[in-house]
């Protein structure tokens, strides 16, 4: 029942008369609804939308991302690099759908192309629905797993548990031979990533030297935008997302390790914690001196996709200071003789891997590698926005307003040619962007969209937080946004969102770390697991704000437990 105690006009003066819910609720409402009908080459019958479910925009780009930042994210992932990835790895080609859409500037990943992106490509079409609409069900009645639905909600993977899950999970849905197909599917992608994983990191290997060979030559700063963009597609976010679906496929046999009780979750937690990735690189090279530091890190940057964010080289005495604070060397990690047995057991059954120590390096190869190429295809991007900067400077265009552009209006210069003033066009493009970005910034959406309806009646359905590590901790809460970064930060440090970028924050003394967003195989919680460091990722809205109110806390991570300290 609805009790109505005291309704009252408010009289306010309207900022922008153009954001009227009124009007623009159900326009977007309609457009939802439309979105949600049956696909003539789509399984499931409707879709829902969300911020979190794959490539985690809302944690890499924000909620509200300037155009440029959107543009870029969706050039070199969203519109059809996502989609290559998995096709090459064994899943249905979804070539054809762009993963991400925007309402009003806020950047959602339709669930339904998400999901089909996982279904092996050789299982029929009757399994391909019952699946599909099996997952949509599953979703909308758990909204709260938006940020870890490959966890939670899909099989996008073979590991030791996942027969007996499909067992129970498809009890009644499925038949015997259907489940038989699927499993057998699942073993098959394993295969595939074992063996994709090398042509991968030949990939990466390969954009070092294109990088070099186009920032180094006489090209006009359009062309070389466009080059490194191309090359950033083909040589850098390509095999990224396949070096990432390997290191998905490793968390998968190591969570199912912990599940079948061969390992603890301490022990999973310790062997991840020995497996050295370029972070750990990269505090130990803090005693380097800043050229030395800069010309290997300096391309970094707090939100990847913003120009208008420093990088570690424009911006290296704010983001490190004086703090050389070296982390502990990964320690060594051994299985004993009994864990290896039943690993082997696993191994002999399935007949995916050769042998224990095939499985073992595959999982540490993949953990260590996804974020070495991530680390290097964010150079094209550092390159990108130095081209772009350089650009705008010679048309007096600032570096705040080439923000506003959209990157495909910069790739156009380099391959039309009209007698149109085209710095004129762009000009006024940024302008218009500008309005809209800002007009937009103040219309609030869900994070999660199952009908149009959830844009009227907003419910925060906070996702089930990723607790990170098995510490405890009492400290005192810092906002970023209000702390000093010139000095060690003695305290548990709350973000809204984290990329790469935000790893100089591990050099200076955090005592933890709280997300608004991001999920159990997001970058900050690999981070945290690497390290050790007691974390809270992906809170979620309203969690977030409360603990932001609050001075101090207490995080119990074995016991997933928070308790304000008054």
């Amino acid at each position: 029942k609805i009790f109505v105690l005291q309704v009252r006009k408010l009289v306010i003066k309207r900022k922008n008369n153009n954001i009227d819910p009124k009007i623009l609720f159900p326009k977007l409402e309609k457009k939802i609804n439309k979105l949600k009908q049956k696909h003539y080459s789509l399984f499931g019958d409707t879709t829902f939308f969300g911020v979190m479910p794959d490539w985690n925009p809302a944690e890499i780009i924000g909620i509200k991302p300037r155009p440029l930042a959107l543009s870029l994210y969706q050039e070199l992932i969203t519109n059809h690099i996502w989609a290559q990835h998995r096709k090459i790895y064994g899943y249905k080609d979804l070539s054809q759908f762009h993963l991400m859409t925007t309402f009003y500037g806020t950047p959602f990943v339709d669930v339904r192309i998400d999901f089909n992106s996982w279904l092996p490509n050789n299982i029929p079409n009757i399994l391909s629905n019952k699946l599909i609409n099996f997952y949509l069900k599953n979703f909308k009645q758990k909204k709260y797993f938006h940020d870890k639905v490959e966890f939670e909600i899909l099989f996008t993977c073979f590991a030791l548990n996942t027969e007996k899950k499909i067992n129970d999970k498809f009890k009644n849905i499925l038949t015997k031979n259907e489940k038989k197909i699927f499993i057998q599917s699942l073993k098959e992608i394993n295969l595939k990533a074992k063996r994709q994983m090398s042509n991968d990191l030949l990939l990466v290997s390969n954009l070092i030297k294109n990088q070099n060979n186009i920032q180094n030559s006489s090209l006009y700063y359009i062309d070389k935008i466009y080059w490194l963009i191309e090359d950033c597609k083909k040589l850098g976010t390509l095999p990224f997302a396949g070096l990432a679906r390997c290191a998905f496929i490793a968390t998968e046999i190591l969570n199912s390790f912990v599940d079948e009780k061969i390992i603890s979750n301490n022990e999973k937690l310790e062997f991840l914690a020995s497996i050295k990735t370029i972070t750990t690189e990269m505090n130990e090279d803090l005693n380097l001196n800043k050229i030395e530091f800069t010309k290997k890190y300096g391309h970094l940057r707090p939100g990847t996709y913003e120009i208008t964010s420093p990088n570690y080289k424009q911006n290296y005495n704010q983001y490190f200071g004086n703090s050389k604070n070296k982390v502990k060397s990964n320690k060594r990690f051994t299985f004993n003789k009994k864990q290896k047995e039943k690993i082997n057991k696993f191994i002999k059954k399935t007949k995916i891997y050769d042998n224990f120590d095939e499985l073992i390096n595959f999982i540490k190869k993949s953990i260590k590698y996804r974020e070495y190429s991530k680390f290097i295809f964010t150079k094209s991007i550092d390159l990108v926005f130095e081209n772009i900067e350089k650009f705008g400077k010679k048309f007096n265009i600032s570096k705040e307003e080439m923000s506003f552009v959209n990157l495909n209006s910069i790739m156009e210069l380099y391959f039309n040619y009209s007698n149109f003033k085209p710095i004129e066009k762009i000009k006024k493009e940024i302008s218009l962007n500008k309005k809209e970005y800002l007009a937009n910034k103040n219309i609030n959406l869900p994070d999660v969209i199952t009908h149009g309806k959830d844009l009227f009646i907003q419910i925060v359905n906070d996702p089930k937080i990723n607790f990170i590590s098995n510490k405890n901790i009492s400290s005192k809460i810092l906002d970023y946004k209000k702390i000093n970064l010139n000095s060690n930060i003695n305290g548990i440090v709350c973000i809204e969102n984290a990329d790469p970028g935000y790893d100089f924050l591990f050099s200076k003394n955090i005592k933890g770390l709280i997300t608004k967003y991001g999920g159990q195989n997001s970058h900050m919680a690999i981070r945290c697991a690497e390290l050790n460091l007691p974390a809270l990722i992906g809170v979620g809205e309203k969690v977030y704000n409360k603990i932001i109110e609050k001075k101090f806390i207490k995080i119990d991570c074995s016991l997933k437990k928070i308790d304000f300290i008054s």
